[in-house]
């Protein structure tokens, strides 16, 4: 028989970093755009995440800009500014005209 140890999930300091980039673009608030060295520095300030966190950045932007969050300004890859999605606005149905209630006609009595 072996017993092995089961692993206890190990709760994190800091929420996904999704959140922690969307917040750091917020609060830099650069027309153009923020830089990753610039998104790494306000995490790292401003959340408890460890000295090598930029691997997980650097994951997390690309993530970013393929599912659509995110928007490339200018460069290649991670290098270059990085802006929040313009949120999508559901398209609306256009409202169907509402049909006027008719009263059936009545026929005309013959002539005699």
């Amino acid at each position: 028989m072996s017993t092995k140890a089961k692993k206890v999930a190990v709760k994190k300091d800091h929420p996904m970093y999704k959140e922690m980039i969307a917040a750091a673009i917020k609060g830099l608030a650069n027309r153009s755009g923020s830089s990753k060295l610039a998104i790494s520095k306000y995490i790292s300030a401003n959340y408890k995440v460890g000295d090598r966190h930029e691997t997980s950045l650097k994951l997390a932007l690309l993530a970013g800009l393929k599912s659509g969050a995110l928007v490339k300004k200018t460069g290649l890859g991670c290098s270059g500014s990085f802006k929040l999605a313009a949120p999508v606005a559901a398209p609306k149905k256009a409202a169907a005209p509402k049909k006027k209630a008719t009263t059936p006609k009545k026929k005309a009595a013959p002539k005699k």
